[in-house]
């Protein structure tokens, strides 16, 4: 047995439909990353994700699954990979990045731009969503956990 560590991040934004680029949708994501291997971690900054995803007319609080790495030392950014099935049973993937900003450091900790994928990998959508530093920083942080991992 080993030790992991969970813990849940909140963004809410808005995204638009390339078809459609003058139409706002809301955005709304919940993550729970799982540290379930500090060596993953160690060597690609790689953790695992689940969580749901509601993304207005594509998906209504959906089960997600995918991964985060944490690059800020190598690549100056954070990359959301995450795959889920919305309305109609049509597979979606969420591909997004967090990264610092020279103006405004602390974007890298607000801020996730993605782009969304359909089921033949072409880019349908983009967005912003968004974690308010004042409350969803101390949820965030309330959320820590330790869990066994076998």
């Amino acid at each position: 047995m080993k030790v992991g560590v969970l813990f849940r991040e909140t963004f809410r934004g808005s995204f638009h439909l390339l078809d459609d680029p003058f139409t706002t949708r809301a955005a709304d994501v919940h993550l729970i990353v799982n540290i379930d291997d500090w060596a993953a971690l160690a060597k690609d900054g790689a953790a695992r994700l689940e969580g749901t995803v509601s993304l207005e007319g594509i998906a209504d609080r959906v089960e997600l699954e995918g991964s985060v790495r944490y690059r800020l030392r190598r690549e100056k950014r954070v990359p959301y990979d995450f795959t889920f099935v919305g309305e109609g049973g049509t597979g979606y993937r969420f591909r997004g990045q967090r990264e610092p900003h020279p103006v405004s450091p602390l974007e890298v900790f607000t801020n996730l731009r993605f782009s969304l994928y359909d089921p033949d990998d072409h880019e349908i959508g983009r967005g912003l969503v968004r974690c308010d530093l004042r409350s969803d920083l101390r949820r965030l942080i309330g959320s820590v956990r330790a869990k066994l991992v076998s």
